[in-house]
């Protein structure tokens, strides 16, 4: 287990019970407005609840988690201002996203890593709801830039001479996605992880700012 997801689970636990009372609230709110649309305060209601998870979860740096509480937030504002092409859809996405989020919470609270790739579709229908274009996968991508680099990385270059040796990186980027896709494709995968480990290094140092060399 890395350094970040144990953080990332002990903080989690000082915060639970409040994410699970905001989201079922939430919850309730959207379930009364579905059943009485000129009731615009419970809406608004859901929103705040959404709000404050949204905020507890960037406080935790559930970065995923976080943008899916933003979507839903917004697409409530959305539906308050009448700005939703197919309400029923939308309903029904906002509701399988205050399911889904509580459980994906519960699971790092087990223990589980977080990955908030998976959480990708269901951003991709919220933002939908929205007519917004979908997010591409690195969009969920939040490494952990202040890490220490490890000491057996090698020495940086110096900016004159990584800049006139930019076009090297070209090679090795092409370089390091053949040996992927052959370890993707089991083609001597030990070999290949071999490789994709000496053209890191050679791309590690050929960069010289700091949050380069630490992705």
């Amino acid at each position: 287990m890395r350094l970040q997801d144990h953080i990332d689970f002990t903080t989690l636990q000082w915060v639970k019970l409040e994410l699970d009372e905001s989201l079922s609230m939430a919850r309730d709110a959207l379930e009364t407005y579905v059943d009485n649309p000129g009731d615009v305060d419970v809406m608004r209601s859901c929103a705040s609840h959404l709000h404050q998870v949204h905020g507890t979860l960037r406080m935790v740096e559930l970065y995923g988690a976080a943008t899916v509480a933003a979507e839903m937030e917004a697409l409530c504002s959305t539906l308050l201002d009448d700005r939703v092409t197919y309400r029923e859809e939308a309903y029904a996405t906002l509701m399988r996203g205050l399911m889904q989020l509580p459980d994906y919470l519960e699971r790092l609270s087990g223990g589980h890593r977080d990955v908030p790739v998976v959480l990708l579709p269901l951003l991709n229908d919220l933002r939908a709801s929205r007519e917004q274009p979908p997010l591409s996968e690195s969009a969920m991508f939040h490494p952990n830039l202040d890490a220490f680099l490890p000491e057996q990385a090698p020495a940086a270059m110096s900016e004159a001479y990584a800049e006139a040796h930019r076009g090297e990186l070209v090679d090795l980027r092409l370089r390091f996605q053949q040996q992927l896709l052959g370890w993707f494709r089991g083609q001597n995968a030990a070999e290949q992880l071999v490789g994709m480990r000496k053209t890191l290094l050679a791309v590690t140092a050929r960069c010289y700012h700091v949050h380069g060399r630490r992705l």
